[in-house]
């Protein structure tokens, strides 16, 4: 009788496992028909790198408060050090922004598909009139990809992730 009400326990067990197991597929295709009948464009389910690309290029989220541009030429020359100057702008007034800490990652390639970071991070020098220059010189030929992050002036450290930008540097 014992061996009889431990297996009965059991089904009982798996019984409710399996009733709870429907009830959140039920529950999820059920939430997936109405979003899809409303036809909400909020967040879709994560398709890999793919759903953040569109036409071959990474499309990436325009930084929030600043506006991030090339000073300097995009193209450098292998070997040979290259100054590269960024000019930063408030994206509300269009005005250049002085005093924002810049902070740099380069990585061999284009974004996002290598990962092939150069070194660490490190903050660009601030020049004049909203300009910020680092120094770099590229071992090969190819694309590197600056990662530009912009802290504005007052604003705490995450705000970088906020305002982030990827700029592309040929060099030959």
């Amino acid at each position: 009788m014992t061996k009889y009400k431990a297996t009965a326990t059991n089904a009982n067990r798996h019984t409710g496992k399996i009733i709870a197991i429907a009830a959140v597929a039920v529950t999820a295709v059920f939430a997936f028909v109405a979003l899809s009948a409303s036809g909400n464009d909020g967040p879709q389910p994560f398709d890999g790198m793919t759903g953040m690309m569109e036409g071959g290029r990474m499309q990436m989220q325009a930084p929030e408060d600043v506006i991030i541009l090339f000073e300097s030429d995009w193209k450098v020359p292998t070997g040979k050090q290259s100054e590269v100057v960024l000019k930063v702008l408030d994206k509300q007034t269009n005005k250049t922004m002085q005093g924002a800490e810049v902070i740099i990652g380069i990585e061999k390639g284009l974004p996002m598909k290598t990962m092939d970071m150069i070194g660490g991070m490190f903050n660009a020098e601030e020049r004049d009139n909203g300009t910020y220059a680092f120094s770099f010189t590229p071992e090969s030929a190819g694309y590197y990809t600056i990662h530009a992050h912009v802290i504005p002036p007052g604003d705490q450290m995450h705000s970088m992730m906020e305002n982030h930008a990827d700029l592309v540097i040929m060099s030959e």
